[in-house]
């Protein structure tokens, strides 16, 4: 052992991909170190270590935690190394598994206990399905996880976040008082101002605001107000608005409407022919019994929803013509 990833380390790498009949091209990249930490058992090469247990077994304890020695903790630093750990998959849990099981609960805003509950094991484990059963790579993997996780937690707060026109677009991105537009009707509802008065979010700033608490702002102006950045497109120049903003941000790139991932951003607007002409954004937060779902700040008046992608245009006549991705 040497720390160096040498031909005879290459070769090896190569050999266990054709044996776990996965694609051979001797990197480790995050299908081969899913093989290689699943493949952990008491036999074989893979000595040392019990087999591994599913953490959602009913033969895992509801809470593991320090000093046990079993499969179940096998399979626990398994997958901490999946979203990108590097423990000794020995089944101990120890000192190190203990911290690195709190840096999990911190980034997922978790209880920090360095224990694992029912919850934080849901949590890891659905984080290692991003990255295993993708073709992304761990950082996109995670950061798709990250986008949802955010929203669902926005989606469940308690109060629940009004629309408020104009909020969310401070320099740090998150609830602000809203406006009012008297000239497009936005912030107002049956002829009063609400906008103003609500501390909230608009449907750009909830976008905005679930990628921060990922991780990535996608603001693409150093100005606090996005709206004030003049920008050209093929259909001239017009005064960005924040949806057309993050529309024309060099991170992201434009999907057909089949490649969606849940976390990519869908777009609306009346004018089809111009795709910089944009009224509404919402995040897709994939199919549920084939149905489109997404998360958005639809109006005022209304709160952040968790709705059918379908009814959207029906409902304000607008046509979700461009989505875009900010995965590779």
């Amino acid at each position: 052992v040497d720390g160096q990833f040498g031909q005879q380390t290459f070769a090896a790498v190569e050999a266990f991909q054709t044996s776990a009949g996965i694609g051979v091209d001797g990197q480790v990249g995050p299908q081969t170190k899913h093989a290689l930490y699943n493949g952990v058992s008491g036999s074989g090469s893979y000595t040392g270590a019990p087999t591994p247990i599913l953490l959602n077994s009913p033969a895992c304890p509801d809470v593991m935690s320090q000093g046990e020695i079993d499969g179940c903790v096998t399979e626990l630093q398994s997958e901490l190394n999946l979203i990108g750990d590097h423990l000794a998959v020995d089944g101990q849990f120890g000192p190190a598994t203990e911290s690195a099981v709190a840096a999990f609960q911190t980034v997922r805003k978790l209880p920090v206990t360095g224990t694992m509950d029912q919850i934080a094991k849901t949590e890891l484990i659905n984080a290692g399905a991003a990255i295993a059963n993708g073709a992304l790579g761990a950082a996109q993997a995670m950061l798709e996880y990250n986008v949802l996780s955010e929203a669902k937690r926005l989606y469940g707060l308690n109060p629940p976040i009004p629309y408020a026109y104009g909020a969310g677009h401070d320099t740090t991105p998150g609830e602000t008082m809203g406006e009012c537009d008297w000239t497009n009707g936005g912030g107002i509802l049956n002829g009063t101002c609400y906008g103003k008065d609500t501390k909230g979010l608009d449907c750009s700033g909830f976008t905005r605001y679930a990628y921060y608490l990922a991780g990535k702002d996608i603001n693409t102006t150093n100005d606090v107000d996005l709206g004030s950045r003049q920008a050209t497109s093929s259909g001239g120049t017009f005064w960005d608005s924040a949806t057309s903003g993050q529309m024309l941000a060099s991170f992201a790139h434009q999907v057909s409407s089949i490649d969606l991932r849940p976390g990519d951003l869908i777009f609306f607007g009346k004018d089809s022919n111009n795709a910089w002409n944009s009224d509404h954004v919402v995040l897709y937060a994939g199919k549920v019994n084939g149905v489109d779902m997404v998360y958005a700040e639809p109006t005022t008046g209304r709160n952040l929803s968790y709705e059918q992608l379908a009814p959207i245009s029906a409902e304000f006549g607008w046509t979700d013509y461009y989505h875009m991705s900010v995965y590779a």
